[in-house]
């Protein structure tokens, strides 16, 4: 019997929980450097958002047919438990999963009076929201939470196993 699937578990939560701290990591940026204006060189702050690389980025509406079509290539093997599983497992434990991008459009502000505005009375500014970044932090929080929960789950499994 292999010992596997217990540390499946731990593998898939620890990699949720370093997901998630990148995440944190990158929110508490953009609230730091949410009220920043246009430096000397005119470059504003852009918000960064953290990319899964393992989920692709097609529009919602192409779920249905994405998931239609994984089901008609895996045909009568759509619940596949053999040893592919496994390695497809492993090879999804890659640190470089995800990937910081910034959002490149900054936001302009009228303001005619400010130092920094340009000949039209705007100034460029972060495009950082602080609602969307609040909330973006709260839920990067929970599910940090919910990752130690399912490893502290898991080890009392563990050790109950092992009394058994």
């Amino acid at each position: 019997m292999s010992n596997d699937g217990m540390f499946t578990i731990f593998r898939v939560s620890q990699s949720g929980l370093n997901r998630q701290m990148k995440k944190l990591e990158v929110t508490a940026e953009n609230i730091a450097n949410a009220d920043k204006t246009a430096g000397p060189n005119g470059d504003v702050y852009n918000k960064k958002v953290v990319i899964d690389k393992t989920i692709k980025a097609d529009p919602p509406s192409q779920f249905g047919s994405q998931l239609n079509l994984q089901m008609k290539k895996m045909g009568s093997r759509h619940l596949d438990h053999g040893s592919n599983n496994k390695s497809r497992l492993r090879n999804k434990q890659n640190p470089n999963e995800s990937q910081i991008r910034e959002i490149q459009k900054p936001k302009l502000v009228y303001n005619p009076d400010h130092p920094l505005a340009g000949q039209d009375g705007y100034v460029r500014v972060s495009n950082v929201n602080m609602v969307e970044e609040m909330v973006d932090m709260m839920s990067a929080s929970r599910a940090y939470d919910a990752n130690l929960s399912a490893i502290e789950a898991a080890k009392n499994l563990a050790e109950k196993a092992l009394n058994i």
